[in-house]
């Protein structure tokens, strides 16, 4: 997350100046610890192990897949939206299999104490708000850019608000869980 936080903060402050020239690059390779941490997240709490073997098929595959990418579809300097969305998609699928092994574990527990179901859910209101933008963004930058830079403040602004408010409930609980033990 500290990786997120200095590329965020980089785009604004403009830590790494170029003249001219797209910053898209350090988003490209922030998304790959992104999507690396949550992949490392989602093989700890999931227990199923065909969902594992899944995490395990990304983990080796994306690469390949933002190599090629890169190289040939959209390069390493524009923002990579297609490879972005296949890695949403993939973790709103993880979000999904995390919710079916709570819905069909033999024990029945307080979602509201479990930190992981906080941060599941807000990586899934996340994604599920993001990916109809990240389908249009190269069509919105190229035809109304002004309006695919509203969305991106107000829109994608309001979804990182709500995704780190829950992160931060289920860091609280986690805290107040370990206190409690």
């Amino acid at each position: 997350m500290s990786v997120a936080f200095i590329v965020e903060m980089d785009s604004y402050f403009n830590f790494f100046p170029t003249v001219h020239q797209s910053n898209h690059w350090t988003f490209n390779i922030e998304t790959i610890f992104e999507f690396y941490f949550f992949s490392y997240f989602f093989y700890q709490i999931l227990k199923e192990p065909g969902n594992k073997t899944l995490i395990k098929v990304f983990v080796f595959a994306y690469p390949v897949i933002l190599l090629i990418s890169f190289f040939t579809i959209q390069k390493y300097y524009i923002f990579h939206t297609y490879t972005y969305m296949l890695g949403e998609l993939y973790l709103i699928v993880l979000c999904l299999l995390y919710y079916r092994e709570l819905y069909t574990a033999d024990e029945f527990k307080k979602l509201s104490a479990l930190p992981e179901f906080w941060i599941v859910t807000g990586l899934f209101v996340f994604c599920v708000g993001e990916l109809p933008y990240m389908m249009l963004l190269n069509y919105l930058n190229k035809h109304y850019l002004l309006t695919s830079m509203y969305f991106q403040k107000y829109i994608l602004g309001t979804l990182n608000i709500v995704m780190y408010a829950m992160f931060t409930i289920g860091l609280l609980w986690s805290t107040r869980k370990q206190k409690l033990s």
